[in-house]
């Protein structure tokens, strides 16, 4: 499945839909990671573990990724932290295997 991701480099952890996952992916519940600060408070989330995730065109992957189920396509530290990477001009990101 290929799917469009946020970089947030605040997030320790990427999330995806949780209707992604009940329709789709139907990935077993690991766990809920409770308490976790978000922006105006906290919040309580499912961990599912994705096999693989990869950028697209590329030889970027990482095995095993722990995720949140939540609202949104969220690409967090979990994953990028496995990279040295950049960002420039505010916007642009720069991934180095």
């Amino acid at each position: 499945m290929n799917a469009r991701f946020l970089l947030d480099t605040g997030a320790s952890k990427c999330s995806i839909p949780i209707e992604v996952n009940n329709q789709i992916l139907k990935l077993p519940i690991q766990r809920t990671d409770k308490g976790i600060q978000i922006a105006g408070g906290s919040a309580d989330y499912d961990v599912v573990i994705l096999e693989k995730m990869e950028v697209i065109r590329t030889k970027l992957y990482v095995e095993k990724v722990e995720t949140w189920l939540s609202d949104d396509f969220i690409l967090g530290m979990n994953f990028l932290s496995k990279f040295r990477f950049r960002i420039s001009e505010g916007r642009k990101l720069t991934i180095e295997s």
